[in-house]
Formats: C-alpha cells, sequence, structure tokens
C-alpha cells in the first residue's frame, strides 16, 4: 500500500508540473472572449479535457504498440504530438502577433469574436496533445488504473482552482504572454524529440 500511495503522489506532482502548460494556454485562448464568460470556458473545457483525458488513458492502454511506425516511421503517438504541435505553434504565433503588434482585442469592445464553444474545443483538443505524454509516463509507472484516474483528477482539480489568478496575472503581463507561448510550443516539440 506504501508503493501504491508514493507512486500516486508521484504521478499527482508529474500532473501538476506538466499542467502548467495547459494553464497557460488556457490563459491565452479564454483571453479572446469577453471577461464574464472566461472562467465558465475555462471550466467547462477543463471538465470536458479530464473526460477526454481519461478516455486517452484508456485508449492508450489498450493500444499495446504505441511506438510502433504506423505511418512511415511515426507512431501515434509521434501523429499526434505533430498535430498538436502544428496547432500550438499557428496560435502562438498568432497571439505574438496580436500581442506584438497591439492587435489583441481581448479586452475591447470587440472581445467577444470567439465563441465560447470553439474555446472549449480548443481547450479540450490541447489538453488531448498535452496529457499523451503524461499519460504514457503514468502507465510506464503503474498498472494500476485507480492511481493513474485518481492522479489525473487530483490534479486537475488543482489546474481548476489556479488557472483563473494564475491566468489574470498572465493577462496583465503582455511579455509573460509571450514567453508563455513560446515555454508551451516548446514542450510539444521536446515531446516529440523524445
Amino acid at each position: 500500500m506504501a508503493d501504491s500511495i508514493a507512486i500516486l503522489a508521484l504521478l499527482i506532482g508529474l500532473e501538476l508540473v506538466l499542467g502548467v502548460d495547459n494553464i497557460l494556454v488556457i490563459t491565452i485562448f479564454v483571453s479572446r472572449l469577453p471577461e464574464e464568460k472566461r472562467n465558465m470556458a475555462r471550466v467547462i473545457g477543463l471538465a470536458v479535457a479530464l473526460i477526454a483525458r481519461v478516455g486517452v488513458l484508456a485508449l492508450l492502454l489498450a493500444l499495446s504498440g504505441l511506438k510502433d511506425p504506423v505511418l512511415s516511421k511515426f507512431s501515434i503517438r509521434d501523429l499526434i504530438l505533430i498535430i498538436g504541435g502544428l496547432f500550438l505553434l499557428f496560435k502562438a504565433v498568432k497571439e505574438i502577433h496580436h500581442t506584438v503588434e497591439g492587435a489583441d482585442v481581448a479586452h475591447g469592445p470587440k472581445g467577444g469574436k470567439a465563441g465560447v464553444t470553439s474555446i472549449i474545443i480548443q481547450i479540450v483538443l490541447l489538453d488531448i496533445v498535452f496529457s499523451v505524454d503524461s499519460v504514457i509516463t503514468a502507465i510506464g509507472l503503474t498498472d494500476t488504473l485507480w492511481i493513474i484516474i485518481t492522479s489525473v483528477i487530483v490534479s486537475f482539480l488543482a489546474i481548476l482552482i489556479f488557472a483563473k489568478p494564475i491566468g489574470e496575472y498572465i493577462l496583465k503581463r503582455p511579455a509573460l504572454k509571450i514567453l508563455a507561448l513560446q515555454v508551451a510550443a516548446h514542450q510539444v516539440i521536446q515531446g516529440r524529440s523524445r
């Protein structure tokens, strides 16, 4: 039992560290919404992302040869990370352009251009991309399903609690916003190179 608790604590810590990327990118996604809709989009996006992450976990447990090439020399994991990385790089370039060019309309009268549904879908898709590495690591550490699912749920609750205050702090500092985008993009690229 002590080993299970130690593995659970390790996985929660790992999920929290990897979850910082989620907070940074979610902040940038919801910044395109009017202020009164941001928290709702954040909470719904994270809730749906939690369900999606558990689904990804089940899918990855079912796939035995995840690292075997399926397309040329790329595995399923590689393809997910490539697609997610391209998506994240596109979003990063777009957000950096808006920030540097002064075209950031998130706080202005046209701040409602992005739809809540669109932002929620982006949050979920990005979380799926970010979760692949952490889920693979969790599966490598233990095959006890309750430990993995508990670590995912606990870390998501922590992310849910801290997403808003950290997000608001980042939004008030454009330089941090650009740095957050660069860090998140780097993490996806690093995941592909492993």
